[in-house]
């Protein structure tokens, strides 16, 4: 995607304002637990900072929109293994401002980070990489203090925001301790600071609890931990693929579009910006496509309705054809082109 001086200081005021937070968060833990004990009280404290401070740093994320949803009114009073969807950096940032009864596990790199790693291990979190086993005691006492542990269970951020692949350690542990399954979802933090990326984008975040599924669900006392990674993974991507369709509407994704029309000269840009301000025309034409299948389109302008049209409907395989050379190289060489769209030059009868 294009740099623009816009995204650029975006990103400089949000990582300066994450930035402070670290230097406050790292001066705090010092203080208070390094120098004044790591009492129970004092973690406890540790953990309300932090959680007020990432509280703080979302609401001053500019451009970015934060929404919570908690349709169950959970609260996270009866500790769990919480487990969430991986999308980006920021996935942690966003799911510990639910709770400062969080305790996470992280990657080798991030325990290690000189930038955040005394955080990290102020706030108690382990390192994965190590291996589950070894850390099942720190993890059961943590527990005990009424602590949930929150686990990604993918592993590895998706660079498309899709659901991957669930692997077993997080059921193993609910199995093991006897406790609740308390699943999160989050969607959005992977479009405005995608996995491959170092600039943020405009964007909205959502974040929403799931029931939770406890050890008398049909499922867990049917099947051992890797079925249960299967089915919750299932399971996440319907739940993914109906809050996706809720939020992605074409307005949703206009911004990005946009993106993929500037610096191609002044003409260009002023177009797209033409066709995109009708986005309520534009969105009404959207939904009169089908939800899946294959068709046609005839593109008359620069491929933006068409990009547009494939982005929202993921499951549409859409063939764009435009008469226009010029128009044409302009649309087929987009940055955010999905794998649903073809365009295809075709010649004026």
């Amino acid at each position: 995607m294009p740099i623009t001086l816009k995204n650029l200081l975006l990103t400089i005021g949000c990582f300066a304002v994450f930035f402070v937070g670290t230097i406050y968060m790292s001066l705090l833990g010092f203080f208070v637990l390094t120098i004044g004990g790591k009492t129970e009280n004092h973690k406890a404290f540790y953990h309300r900072r932090l959680c007020g401070i990432f509280r703080v740093l979302v609401k001053l994320m500019p451009g970015v929109e934060c929404h919570v949803h908690n349709p169950e009114g959970e609260t996270l009073d009866r500790p769990g293994i919480m487990i969430c969807n991986h999308q980006s950096h920021l996935d942690l940032l966003y799911t510990l401002i639910l709770s400062p009864k969080i305790v996470c596990l992280t990657n080798k790199w991030v325990w290690n980070c000189p930038f955040y790693g005394w955080i990290i291990r102020y706030a108690e979190f382990l390192p994965v990489s190590d291996g589950l086993e070894q850390h099942e005691e720190e993890l059961k006492t943590a527990i005990d203090r009424g602590y949930s542990i929150l686990i990604f269970p993918e592993g590895t951020r998706s660079e498309d925001c899709s659901i991957l692949r669930f692997h077993k350690g997080a059921f193993h542990l609910a199995e093991r301790f006897n406790v609740d399954i308390i699943p999160v979802m989050i969607h959005g933090i992977g479009h405005f600071f995608p996995k491959k990326e170092f600039l943020l984008r405009k964007g909205r975040v959502d974040v929403k609890f799931l029931p939770r599924i406890s050890p008398e669900h049909s499922f867990r006392k049917e099947v051992k931990s890797l079925k249960s990674a299967q089915l919750t993974q299932h399971y996440y991507e319907e739940e993914y693929e109906r809050m996706a369709a809720e939020i992605e509407t074409p307005a949703y994704f206009a911004d990005l579009v946009m993106h993929n029309y500037i610096y191609k000269g002044r003409a260009v840009e002023r177009n797209a910006r033409r066709v995109l301000k009708s986005i309520d025309s534009l969105s009404a034409r959207i939904s009169e496509l089908p939800d899946e299948g294959e068709i046609s389109l005839q593109e008359e302008e620069q491929g933006e309705f068409s990009l547009l049209a494939a982005l929202t409907k993921k499951r549409l395989s859409i063939v764009s054809e435009i008469a226009d050379e010029e128009r044409f190289l302009l649309a087929d060489h987009c940055a955010s082109k999905p794998g649903n769209l073809t365009y295809r030059l075709t010649s004026r009868k």
